[in-house]
């Protein structure tokens, strides 16, 4: 995680072949700015955060 005043960036990877689950224990309210797994950018599926219990899934 890199952090500069108040703000934080956090950059998640997954070559795996299967999802994985990352859990994001830092309090505060996330924004996701760019996901290469998203259709758009001919992935398989955008990774789906829940804040209710920090995870984040992304996909294969």
């Amino acid at each position: 995680m890199y952090t500069y005043a108040d703000r934080a960036l956090v950059c998640f990877f997954n070559f795996s072949s299967s999802p994985q689950v990352f859990e994001i224990q830092q309090e505060g309210e996330w924004q996701k700015v760019m996901d290469s797994a998203d259709p758009q950018w001919g992935g398989t599926g955008a990774a789906v955060y829940d804040p209710h219990d920090g995870a984040l899934m992304v996909p294969a």
